[in-house]
């Protein structure tokens, strides 16, 4: 996530009642069981989130795409689609750098 995040950096990251409402926008820590990241060969990458929703008769909405931007544009966008959802979970969204 550089520039924003240096490489290295430690990082504090909110989780639980924090990922309530709308994703769009916010940088988070996502874990993928089934997907890589291809910048990092990791499961777990930082970027920032954005979504497409869908009418869904039965639960109201549905993602249409999901798109994991990172910051550099040196890498590449993960682009989640509604078959990849349960192979990947929005841990926590990043706060801030913490001082050494």
């Amino acid at each position: 996530m550089e520039p924003l995040i240096p490489d290295g950096a430690y990082c504090l990251f909110r989780a639980g009642s924090a990922l309530a409402g709308t994703r769009n926008g916010r940088i988070v820590l996502v874990r993928s069981s089934g997907i890589n990241d291809p910048d990092t060969e990791s499961s777990l990458t930082i970027k920032r989130y954005f979504s497409t929703k869908e009418e869904d008769h039965e639960t109201g909405w549905r993602h249409r795409e999901i798109r994991l931007v990172p910051e550099n544009p040196d890498f590449e966008t993960i682009i989640l689609t509604p078959e990849d959802e349960e192979d990947f979970k929005v841990i926590a969204e990043f706060m801030k750098i913490l001082e050494n």
